[in-house]
């Protein structure tokens, strides 16, 4: 939110610069949409993967040690590591870090500008990071009780 609010309140400030272009305004538009959409994917998977690495931890560090663990295995070991010894992209695909950039690189950029540096298709990407969320969903549903509140 600290980086979203403040790009948000740029591209209004522009759009009331320029309102008198149709085609600026609609490129502004555009660009709030991708902005805020792109902004709460950036803000909302990670923080849904830590909640659910704090929920299987009893204490704080634990679960930043999950965190780091997590980042750690699937960036430079898995995907890195299997890139470099098989010569094959795809392996790229355990890295959370770089799913999540190949979904934001389609998510900001216009459709005629997106580049992606890598053979993996973005939706591969986007299944990935949707199976991430799936499971920690489904870990927060049996990990996180509901309170009761005794009169």
């Amino acid at each position: 939110l600290v980086s979203l609010v403040p790009a948000v309140i740029l591209i209004l400030v522009q759009l009331l610069v320029s309102v008198d272009s149709a085609t600026e305004v609609t490129r502004l538009l555009d660009l709030l949409w991708r902005t805020v959409v792109g902004g709460g994917v950036y803000v909302l998977v990670p923080s849904l993967l830590m909640l659910t690495a704090s929920s299987m931890a009893e204490k704080a560090r634990n679960a930043a040690g999950m965190w780091l663990g997590l980042l750690f295995l699937t960036d430079v070991i898995a995907a890195n590591v299997l890139v470099e010894i098989f010569g094959n992209e795809s392996f790229a695909l355990f890295s959370f870090r770089f799913n999540l950039e190949q979904c934001l690189a389609t998510i900001l950029r216009p459709s005629e500008m997106v580049w992606t540096s890598s053979d993996v298709a973005t939706w591969k990407s986007a299944l990935v990071l949707g199976a991430w969320m799936f499971l920690c969903v489904r870990t927060l549903r049996r990990r996180i009780r509901p309170v009761e509140i005794v009169a």
